[in-house]
Order: C-alpha cells, then sequence, then structure tokens
C-alpha cells in the first residue's frame, strides 16, 4: 500500500474514534441536562423555604420588640410590692 492510502486509513480510524468519543460526551451530556434541571428545581423549592423562613424572623423579630425590658418587669414587681404594702399599712 501506499503512504497516501495508509495516511487516509489512519485519518479515518482517527474520525471514527473521535466520534465514538463524541457520541459518549452527547450521552454523558444528556445525562447532565436532566440532572442540572432538577437541580434548578430544588433551588427553587429552596428559595421558597428561605424566603418563608426569613418572613418568619422577621415576624418574631417584631414579637421580642414588643416584650416588656428587665427595667419594666422590675418596676412592675416592685409596684405590686409597694401597693400590697401600702394596703396592708392602711388596712385595719
Amino acid at each position: 500500500m501506499s503512504a497516501t492510502a495508509d495516511g487516509q486509513r489512519e485519518t479515518t480510524d482517527l474520525l471514527r474514534g473521535l466520534g465514538a468519543r463524541l457520541d459518549r460526551i452527547e450521552t454523558r451530556l444528556g445525562s447532565m441536562e436532566g440532572r442540572i434541571d432538577r437541580t434548578d428545581i430544588r433551588f427553587e423549592k429552596l428559595d421558597v423555604k428561605v424566603e418563608r423562613i426569613g418572613n418568619d424572623m422577621a415576624e418574631l423579630k417584631g414579637r421580642i420588640s414588643q416584650l416588656p425590658s428587665t427595667i419594666q418587669l422590675l418596676g412592675f414587681v416592685l409596684a405590686v410590692l409597694a401597693i400590697s404594702g401600702a394596703v396592708r399599712v392602711f388596712t385595719p
């Protein structure tokens, strides 16, 4: 055989090998597309959950800000004690 025929055969074999590799790559990419789609759906669900948690945290923060402070509670206890002492002193 001539050098040209050998070169053409080598080129043809190389192209077949590349075609087979390309087919395997396309198959892998096809399976990855499905995974990516499922991952996108999971991220969308996660975004909704994170937003819901953020709203719940904001509500809790608002409720906590409405709670009385320690000084207010101490003042209330002292006022109750003062009133009970005064009632005890002024009642026969």
